[in-house]
């Protein structure tokens, strides 16, 4: 319909269809109706609903594209603010590891830290695929942040007891033990040493576990 022309009628069959449609997932939010519908606002000219669109997406789903897309069409300041309100959003947006994702595709470490040392309790430490590159790219910068994401893998393992884990786990502990000395304040949280006879309470007959501790300070 567009390239025939027909924007007002294209327009039309998009805005029944996103009336109709489930969203299960607004992290793996599709983009194609949402992309139809923004060309079909930009053949028409309309330029205000085609920037709340886009800021709807982002908003829903962090779409980093839609979030550009908006940047570029907005005049000088207007973009600065907007970008203070994505930052807040992004602080904001469940789950957490969404918005740890959104952080290193960009990338803003000092949001990502911010999200991190605001919102602790509620990393899952079963996403270990975000997780590990995100303290990785965290640890020179933002030593505390990585530490308590490096704690909630730690802390899954043990508690799940995920014996499959415990080799990762004791190296994301060496890695705590490496970045205690670049860290002056915990900022509330419990040092280095602490943490670990806290672990040693909780899981003293994970013997497997301390086993590969071992392992990893030694260096094997």
């Amino acid at each position: 319909m567009l390239a025939a022309g027909r924007a007002e009628e294209a327009l039309q069959v998009v805005e029944i269809a996103l009336s109709r449609e489930t969203r299960d997932s607004a992290w793996c939010d599709p983009p194609e109706l949402d992309d139809a519908h923004f060309a079909c606002l930009e053949a028409l000219g309309r330029e205000e609903g085609l920037r709340r669109s886009l800021w709807a997406r982002f908003e829903r789903c962090l779409c980093r594209g839609a979030l550009r897309r908006l940047l570029k069409r907005l005049p000088d300041f207007d973009d600065v603010e907007t970008e203070d309100r994505a930052r807040e959003v992004v602080l904001l947006f469940s789950p957490i590891e969404a918005g740890l994702a959104f952080c290193f595709a960009r990338p803003d470490l000092t949001l990502a830290a911010q999200l991190v040392l605001s919102r602790t309790e509620e990393i899952d430490g079963d996403a270990y695929e975000i997780l590990t590159p995100a303290a990785e790219a965290l640890s020179s910068a933002q030593p505390l942040a990585a530490v308590l994401i490096w704690r909630s893998m730690i802390e899954f393992a043990l508690e799940r007891a995920r014996s499959s884990r415990y080799g990762h786990a004791a190296r994301h502990l060496a890695s705590c033990a490496d970045a205690d000395a670049a860290i002056g304040n915990y900022q509330g949280r419990p040092e280095h040493d602490a943490f670990i006879q806290g672990l040693r309470k909780a899981h003293q007959r994970k013997a497997a576990f301390w086993a590969r501790v071992r392992e990893a300070s030694d260096g094997v």
